[in-house]
């Protein structure tokens, strides 16, 4: 795996952590049309990372700490 693809693998799971707040919390706020439209991005990003990992298992590192440095960020300054 290219380095390059690996920062792809990282930031695209920390993209996919926020946009899961994100509609967790529309969701929670019963807002439907946002909460459907960050759920289309759940499915966009995560099949990237899916795809990724299946195809070489090493990119589960990556996408592990980008799910750490995706949820930290959501959670320390999602609410301000």
């Amino acid at each position: 795996m290219s380095p390059g693809h690996t920062f792809a693998v990282f930031a695209m799971m920390c993209a996919t952590d926020v946009v899961y707040a994100r509609y967790t919390w529309h969701a929670a706020q019963r807002n439907p049309l946002r909460a459907g439209l960050f759920a289309v991005a759940i499915i966009l990003c995560t099949g990237f990372v899916t795809t990724s990992y299946v195809a070489n298992h090493w990119a589960l590192i990556p996408a592990a700490c980008g799910a750490f440095v995706g949820t930290f960020t959501a959670v320390k300054w999602g609410g301000k």
